[in-house]
């Protein structure tokens, strides 16, 4: 199991990103799916949620996938959570989210090409 502290308030896929080093953000989407990244002992699965500080992230192993599925665990991969005191709503409206595709209403202003490409 792999586990940091967010040290400031940081969007759950870019921490996964920085922390955990996937190498794209669908990877990161991908583990959120399946159930291995849990926040203060909480599974997640929306990566545009804010972590804020003191936040503890653990991403789990596939051997504490499979003894978690077997056991049905405290939260299964497939069960929903609600957001923790911990986790903060994007500051932005999410239209549509999943492994491929990511669409939120842009404000006016904003930036959105990468520095990077």
């Amino acid at each position: 199991m792999q586990e940091f502290k967010a040290s400031h308030p940081v969007e759950l896929i870019e921490a996964l990103m920085t922390h955990v080093g996937y190498a794209t953000r669908t990877r990161a989407r991908n583990a959120l799916k399946r159930g291995e990244v849990l926040v203060n002992g909480r599974v997640v699965s929306r990566g545009s949620d804010v972590l804020e500080p003191g936040a503890q992230v653990s991403i789990l192993s596939k051997e504490e996938m499979a003894k978690r599925s077997r056991t049905g665990g405290a939260q299964s991969k497939n069960s929903k959570t609600s957001a923790s005191p911990d986790l903060l709503r994007a500051p932005f409206p999410v239209v549509y989210e999943d492994e491929n595709v990511f669409i939120y209403e842009k404000p006016a202003g904003w930036v959105c090409a990468s520095p990077n490409p």
